[in-house]
């Protein structure tokens, strides 16, 4: 077990350090990538300004020194007016499009978040538990299931929308995954600790959660140290990403805040599974997975919600297709 071991740990090690230093080369030209920009040959076009004739303002007294451009001219205010229209519209869209990006949404969050969470964190976990329950090709790929969700994350563009979608939806099935998978563990728990109520004639709130504790421990359930250590480590990133989402929802209008209250719930929602996950296969364990798992679930499609309705756009121009191909087939 030593020597398995020794050479997992040497495999793992050498698998981080060459994940890290191909993100140390690529990273630096992700800037590059997201926006690349063509240059355009200049093509002046300037713009004919007629002017209009001079119409007095009738209502201003003769000799009044006042600027014939304020009067009621017809031509001369409509160019200042479109001039002005033009400055102010293409300002603001410049503004909007260049407004500053998220934290929770720019580069270096993102590569910190992956080596943090995605590579040290997953490691650290799948050591422990190969040190704690042997080696399992369940914990092997839920790990290495991790680091590609995470690498997915830095696709730049339109191509980064649809592995994002990929990604997330791989995610969602691997939550569901693990919350059966903890519901199984629960009924066995169960099993135990309504055992020993019957044996011990227990019948008290309070001893039936203690027995569920107990009961964890002995069916093997319970997270070591460090597990317990990095649940909490992942729910203090997605909790701290939910109240920074949630803040800017109350603090921003429009799609905007929409679009952060969706965040908020999408965050909050991986909080509370990981929660979950460290309580174990007791009742609030189970019922935080799955309360977690929705709100995540929902907050996501939300997020998604362009890339899947091209996605149904396409998969109905398919069908039609194949209808139409079908019933030339008999026309």
């Amino acid at each position: 077990m030593r020597k398995v071991e020794k050479h997992l740990f040497k495999r793992s090690a050498a698998f981080v350090m060459l994940i890290a230093v191909i993100a140390s080369v690529l990273f630096p030209f992700y800037s590059a990538m997201a926006d690349p920009v063509i240059p355009q040959p200049y093509d002046p076009k300037p713009e004919t300004v007629k002017p209009g004739e001079y119409k007095p303002n009738p209502t201003l007294p003769k000799g009044d020194p006042a600027n014939p451009n304020s009067s009621g001219s017809n031509s001369q205010p409509a160019t200042s007016g479109g001039q002005g229209g033009n400055g102010s519209g293409g300002n603001g869209g410049t503004n909007s499009s260049n407004s500053p990006q998220a934290w929770d949404d720019a580069l270096w969050y993102k590569t910190l978040k992956f080596t943090v969470k995605d590579l040290g964190m997953g490691y650290a976990s799948f050591i422990d538990a190969v040190r704690t329950n042997g080696f399992s090709w369940k914990d092997f790929y839920f790990n290495r299931a991790g680091i590609a969700r995470g690498i997915l994350n830095f696709i730049p563009g339109e191509a980064g929308q649809w592995a994002g979608l990929v990604g997330d939806t791989w995610d969602g099935v691997d939550k569901g995954i693990q919350t059966y998978a903890q519901y199984q563990n629960f009924r066995h728990v169960q099993s135990l600790v309504r055992g020993s109520q019957a044996v011990r004639d227990l019948g008290q709130v309070a001893d039936q959660a203690l027995s569920y504790s107990q009961a964890v421990g002995q069916a093997g359930y319970a997270l070591t140290k460090l597990g317990k250590g990095l649940a909490i480590a992942d729910i203090a990133i997605s909790g701290g990403e939910t109240i920074f989402h949630t803040y800017k929802a109350f603090t921003t209008d429009g799609q905007e805040s929409t679009d952060y209250a969706f965040k908020a719930l999408a965050s909050g929602g991986s909080a509370l599974f990981s929660a979950g996950v460290l309580v174990g296969p007791t009742p609030v364990g189970v019922g935080l997975m799955v309360v977690g798992g929705i709100a995540w679930g929902i907050g996501t499609i939300y997020k998604h919600r362009d890339t899947i309705k091209k996605v149904a756009n396409k998969a109905k121009d398919a069908v039609k297709s194949a209808w139409n191909t079908v019933k030339g087939w008999f026309s």
